[in-house]
């Protein structure tokens, strides 16, 4: 009885494991994204507050070296800084 869970469970992850492998030919690596500044770790996004929500707007900050105002999301500058998923996101 517990072969036969461990048998499933190795199936199971060998079938994940294809679908991540598939999915990554998909979509390839996220070392692609333009270099523009929605794609920093140094943007900070600009949001603003509509009854309980908040949206973001197309403005935001650099807070690299000197802190660069009114940046737009597909501005550049030299201070890029590729963004790390899963680390710099909520």
């Amino acid at each position: 009885m517990l072969s036969e869970k461990v048998q499933d469970l190795e199936q199971e992850n060998h079938e994940l494991k294809e679908r991540l492998r598939a999915l990554e030919e998909m979509y390839g690596d996220r070392g692609k994204l333009p270099k523009d500044c929605k794609h920093c770790r140094n943007f900070s996004q600009h949001y603003i507050r509509c009854g309980t929500s908040y949206y973001p707007t197309y403005d935001g900050h650099c807070t690299a070296g000197q802190r660069l105002r009114n940046r737009k999301p597909d501005d550049t500058c030299e201070s890029f800084a590729k963004m790390e998923y899963g680390e710099n996101c909520i």
